[in-house]
């Protein structure tokens, strides 16, 4: 009887004990991004790096429209096709740095709260504003 008691008592302390960290809330790390923990910090880094290593490719495209789009006063718009190449290709290659910066450091909080090197975070994103 008294085993019987003795360990209903630990039972019902340990399940006590467990249950109060459930109890803890951490505040957000950025609240702008919707980031509330460290784990899904470190999700989100290592997903935006891959994302972008494998999409940096896509800014010579986004680039170039948005060129010829701004050269309204231009009376063929092919000619800017080559500058809007050039501006993609080096747009690209930093998107890919960021993305390797991001793939290989991600368990690493730096910048602070993990904020990309470049904006918008993908390529798609603000695509049709350009």
């Amino acid at each position: 009887m008294k085993r019987e008691v003795l360990l209903t008592a630990c039972v019902c302390v340990l399940s006590v004990m467990l249950a109060l960290p459930a109890f803890a809330e951490k505040e957000p790390v950025d609240p702008d991004r919707k980031v509330d923990s460290d784990l899904s910090r470190v999700h989100g880094k290592l997903k935006r790096g891959l994302t972008n290593v494998l999409t940096f490719p896509l800014e010579v495209p986004k680039q170039t429209k948005g060129v010829v789009a701004e050269g309204k006063n231009v009376p063929h718009k092919l000619l800017l096709v080559v500058p809007g190449v050039f501006k993609g290709v080096g747009y690209g290659l930093v998107r890919a740095g960021s993305g390797l910066w991001d793939t290989f450091t991600f368990n690493i909080n730096y910048p602070k709260d993990s904020q990309p090197f470049l904006k918008p975070d993908y390529v798609w994103q603000d695509m049709d504003s350009e």
